[in-house]
């Protein structure tokens, strides 16, 4: 499950500057892997595969850790997620990894959906019950900025026995201050 990330990963994930892909300035690849641990708030956006008008906003945090060239990353973004009576509050979590190239990233990500049971109430809610979905892996390729944001272009698909129509995932974060 190995993937390209530029962070997001989470991934997660990631993606969510609706309607498009962020316009930023990039460093040139060097040999040094530019650092990226720290706490990231990611926006973006997720669509179907050949039919990006299906799309739909997703933000949320992603927590990276680096050791040399390698990251790692656990993420839990928001989005709404399509239902049966229509689209429902749902949450994104899990981890994934990867490695550093100069200001490149790639890696792969391990996901599951967590929407709630009630329509229209969030599944944080305290008491709500929540219904654990489909399980997605991911890949992702993603750039350090110059600004030190994120950029990534993720991959989803179904796990193993699980059924996801595939979807890309294009998101931007940026680093918390400590």
């Amino acid at each position: 499950m190995s993937s390209r990330t530029s962070t997001a990963i989470l991934l997660l994930a990631g993606s969510l500057a609706c309607g498009g892909e962020p316009e930023v300035a990039t460093r040139p690849p060097d040999a040094s892997p530019a650092s990226v641990a720290g706490t990231y708030e990611f926006e973006g956006v997720t669509a179907v595969i050949g039919h990006e008008d299906q799309s739909r906003k997703i933000s949320g945090t992603v927590v990276m850790t680096q050791e040399g060239s390698s990251w790692a990353a656990s993420f839990e973004l928001e989005t709404l997620y399509p239902g049966p009576d229509g689209p429902v509050p749902a949450q994104v979590v899990g981890t994934g990894g990867g490695a550093i190239s100069g200001s490149e990233l790639e890696g792969s990500a391990e996901t599951q959906i967590v929407a709630s049971r009630v329509p229209g109430i969030d599944s944080h809610f305290t008491l709500i019950p929540a219904t654990f979905g489909v399980r997605i892996v991911s890949t992702s390729v993603g750039t350090v900025n110059d600004d030190g944001s994120i950029t990534l272009q993720i991959e989803n698909r179904a796990a193993e026995g699980e059924s996801y129509i595939p979807t890309k995932t294009t998101v931007r974060g940026v680093r918390r201050p400590d």
